[in-house]
This record gives C-alpha cells, structure tokens and sequence, in this order.
C-alpha cells in the first residue's frame, strides 16, 4: 500500500480485466509497539503510508469508476486502537485518519450511491500479530467476552454483508468483543 505510484496502474487493471470495482475493503495495517518518543520521521511515514495514505490514494482512484456506475461500497478495517494505546501512538492515530476519511467520503459520495463505512476486526491471527506471544494472546482472549479470538471467516461475512446493505454509510462497526474502557 505504499507503492503510490503503482496504484492507478493496479485499479485501472482491475477495471480492464473485471469491467468495475464494486466493492473496495481498505485492509492494510503496520504496526510499530514503542512509545511516541521513540519513533524516528522515517518509521511514522512508513506506518502512515501504509495505514492511511495508501487507502487515500486507493479511495480516490476507485472512487473515479464508482461515481460512474453511480454505485458501490467501500470498507475500511481500523481498530479499536483508533481510541488510543499505550504504546501504540503512531499506529493509533494512522487508524483514527481512517475513520474520518470514511466518514468524509460518505457524505461527499452518497449522492452517487456509495456507502463507505469502517470495522474494527478485533484481535486477529495476521502476520502482523504473528510475534505476539501466547501470553498475550491469552490476555486477549481472557479480556474477550466470548473468551475467545475474533475467526477471519465471522469477520469476512461480515464484510461481505455489509456490502450488501445499500441503506448504510458513515457508520464503524465494533466486531471487536472486547470491553475496552477508555
């Protein structure tokens, strides 16, 4: 998601190939656990290019073939983390720009049929979580009113139902179980 230059390229192929683009899930996400102090420019532009430009600059060539079948959706996947996190700075507020990047292209796109909406997955099995360790994973599960971790296929569902909905937009949806009381 950082290869900008790259990314009217990859939209206009999947144009050429599949004819439109109906449904964009926005789900890419770096994340660098160390306090905001210790973060160098280079480190936050690569979470931020990742996280939040690269869905900017995806969203705004998309959008291009959605306004001219005057349909579409377009999800973006956030985090709980977006309220804030220890330790988490850079990539919490990399999540945070997305939801309002969501709601903005709701309201500014509706007129043309398009819903825009954020979930927040809750804790996954992903490369990025692959280093945590068990006793984390534990913790997540423990502090998970299920007891245990969000399934990628409940998540995918999900997504795929909410991009059938037609009457929903501006909206982020929590599948995170976890009580977080920030």
């Amino acid at each position: 998601m950082s290869n900008f230059s790259g990314i009217e390229i990859f939209v206009k192929d999947v144009i050429n190939k599949f004819g439109q683009i109906d449904v964009l899930v926005n789900n890419a996400g770096k994340a660098d656990i160390k306090p905001v102090i210790r973060y160098n420019d280079s480190e936050y532009a690569e979470i931020m290019d990742i996280n939040l430009n690269g869905h900017y600059f995806l969203c705004k060539q998309v959008l291009k073939n959605m306004i001219k079948k005057n349909e579409g959706h377009i999800i973006h996947v956030s985090s709980i983390q977006s309220h804030g996190g220890a330790f988490n700075s850079v990539y919490s507020a990399s999540k945070a720009a997305l939801i309002g990047l969501s709601k903005s292209i709701a309201l500014e796109y509706g007129k043309s049929n398009i819903c825009s909406n954020v979930i927040f997955p809750g804790y996954l099995e992903s490369a990025m979580t692959e280093k945590d360790t068990i006793d984390f994973k534990e913790k997540i599960k423990n502090d998970n009113c299920l007891k245990r971790l969000n399934d990628p296929n409940e998540v995918a569902s999900f997504i795929a139902y909410l991009a059938s909905m037609q009457n929903v937009s501006g909206q982020v949806f929590n599948l995170d179980s976890r009580i977080i009381g920030n």
